[in-house]
């Protein structure tokens, strides 16, 4: 009885987790995965010249691929390059290349990848996918809140 009873909690838990996760770098298509979509889409609003209309956005990443679903725009802490201001083509060039390594963890395997896409050294501060932002997780159920800036 007590198994069941921890196979059915542990089945709950699963379910309501995915709900309480932070987001992550670059994952513009809301999948959870850093994939060529992503990369569709921030080429997409680079190309639009930073289109604030995901509608805008999107159309322009289906020439790309033709199924891509925006699910949010690229905003400052998508940025993986601590070089520049902004986001640019050197945060394209490290998405492009985290996918060409294989989503390798290696930096300066992604950084030279970057390189050969851009002709120019840059340091990469972060890869794709890491996670970013405040967590979700509720305060009541931990007492711990994440990346406060405290």
């Amino acid at each position: 009885m007590r198994i069941k009873f921890l196979i059915i909690v542990l089945f709950l838990i699963s379910i309501v987790l995915p709900a309480y996760s932070a987001e992550l770098a670059c994952d513009l298509d809301g999948s959870g995965d850093i994939s060529s979509s992503d990369v569709a889409i921030f080429a997409a609003w680079l190309q639009t010249r930073k289109s604030t209309d995901k509608a805008i956005v999107q159309a322009r990443a289906r020439a790309f691929i033709s199924t891509v679903v925006v699910a949010r725009l690229p905003v400052a802490s998508d940025k993986l390059v601590d070089s520049s201001a902004d986001l640019d083509s050197k945060d394209l060039a490290f998405l492009a290349g985290y996918l060409q390594t294989r989503k390798s963890s290696d930096f300066a395997l992604v950084e030279a990848r970057a390189k050969s896409i851009l002709g120019v050294a840059i340091s990469l501060s972060k890869l794709p996918g890491a996670p970013v932002g405040d967590s979700t997780i509720p305060l009541v159920i931990t007492g711990i809140q994440t990346d406060s800036g405290l």
